[in-house]
Formats: structure tokens, C-alpha cells, sequence
């Protein structure tokens, strides 16, 4: 149950989100939320788990990564403040999640639990609408960042990278960005330079 102020921001940030969300649903949303803070480092999903939340995020940074074999870390995503996150293909298809969901800093968040947001968008024309055009959009990001991986020198990488995510690099360690381009931070600090 969220107090009244919590209550406010999650409908604020929701609005901001999605402008046009009926009063109903924007309702409906904020009653199955519950709010936590969070320190840095707090783990929301383990490899091997199964995702059973969607989560938003009202104030901090959460990064998705990968674990290899040998422990490396490999950032696959990071979320920003009024961004939703979830081990998305474990949430949607109840499987153990691949990746694991920490946040970088001190952060609050707002999270439905599964049950509660499939009963709630089950309801909802325009949540399910909401949430299709998340998928595919979602979908579309990752197909974008594939293609810049594989057909996009590092340089390109970034710059598009940058573009699409404006003063990232000011909210992240450097390491977590050069993981999301494919460099190593020390190719990363050349391109720095080269730009300057």
C-alpha cells in the first residue's frame, strides 16, 4: 500500500509516461504498487531466478547484465528514472531469468507483482495497448543494438548510443557503458579523447 505522497509521484511519473492513461487505469496501476528504497548493489533479480515483477523506477539507476562463466560482468541495459524494468522474457514467459537486475545507486522504486499486473491489463484496452507498444518497442531497441553491434564500428557504436540516451555517461560508471557498445573501457577512454 502506498502513502498518499508515494501514491502522487507513482501517478505523476505514470502520466508523464503515458499522457492520454485513463483515470481508471491509471487507478488500478497505482493501487497494486507497492514502493521500496533501495541501496546500491541491491539485487531485484538473481540469475536463475524467475521474474514475477514490473518494476518503475522513481529516483536512481538499475543495470541489466550478464554473468560469464567466469564471474565478468557483461551491462546489457541500464534504466534511468521513470523507466519500467523487469527480467522481461523470464516475466513474461516464467522462466529462469539469464540476467541479473542491481541498482547502480541508492534508488526508489514501484513495483506490480505478476499476478496483479495480468489481472490489471486484463481489464484494461488501453494497458494492453500500453503494454504491446512496450514489447514492440522494447523489441525494436534490442534488434537496433544488435544491428549497431554487429554491422557499426565502435565509434559509430557510441555516438548512436549517446544519442539515444543523452548524459548517460554522466550517470554511469564508464565500464558500464563500454559493456553496452561491446568496447573495453580503455577503447572507450580513446574514443573519449579522440572526441575532445
Amino acid at each position: 500500500m502506498l502513502t498518499p505522497s508515494q501514491k502522487r509521484q507513482a501517478e505523476e511519473i505514470l502520466r508523464r509516461i503515458s499522457p492520454g492513461i485513463p483515470d481508471t487505469d491509471l487507478s488500478a496501476l497505482v493501487t497494486s504498487m507497492t514502493c521500496t528504497k533501495v541501496p546500491a548493489r541491491f539485487r531485484f533479480l538473481e540469475e536463475g531466478e524467475i521474474c514475477r515483477f514490473i518494476g518503475l523506477l522513481a529516483k536512481g539507476v538499475i543495470r541489466h547484465y550478464y554473468l560469464s562463466e567466469d564471474g565478468d560482468e557483461a551491462t546489457r541495459w541500464v534504466v534511468l528514472p521513470g523507466e519500467f524494468f523487469s527480467g522481461l522474457s523470464s516475466f513474461a514467459l516464467q522462466k529462469p531469468s539469464t540476467e541479473v537486475l542491481e541498482t547502480v545507486s541508492a534508488s526508489q522504486v514501484f513495483l506490480i507483482d505478476r499476478k496483479d499486473w495480468l489481472r490489471t491489463v486484463k481489464h484494461s484496452n488501453y494497458l494492453q495497448a500500453a503494454y504491446t507498444a512496450y514489447l514492440e518497442q522494447t523489441y525494436a531497441g534490442i534488434e537496433d543494438r544488435l544491428f549497431y553491434m554487429m554491422a557499426r564500428p565502435a565509434e559509430v557504436r557510441l555516438d548512436h548510443f549517446l544519442m539515444l540516451r543523452p548524459g548517460i555517461d554522466q550517470l554511469i560508471p564508464l565500464k558500464f557503458l563500454a559493456s553496452m557498445v561491446g568496447i573495453t573501457p580503455q577503447h572507450l577512454s580513446r574514443l573519449r579523447n579522440q572526441a575532445k
